[in-house]
């Protein structure tokens, strides 16, 4: 996300439209992201380890939104 957010305005010739959406989308990965690694370490996969991760998923889907959003 990060190369994103420094390539995009170059390439784009256009800035952000919201650099505070930008940090709590990169909050809302690392959250994500520190969860689901303590939910491997624990056990919390359901069987599926690789498949599930133990996270609200819908927090993704916010996120990649709110990229979408920053650009609006």
């Amino acid at each position: 996300m990060g190369g994103a957010y420094f390539i995009l305005p170059l390439e784009c010739k256009r800035e952000l439209f919201s650099v505070k959406i930008a940090y709590l989308q990169l909050v809302i990965f690392a959250g994500t992201a520190v969860t689901a690694v303590v939910g491997f370490l624990f056990g919390w996969t359901q069987g599926k380890p690789l498949l599930e991760i133990p996270s609200p998923r819908l927090l993704i889907v916010v996120a990649a939104l709110l990229f979408v959003a920053t650009w609006g």
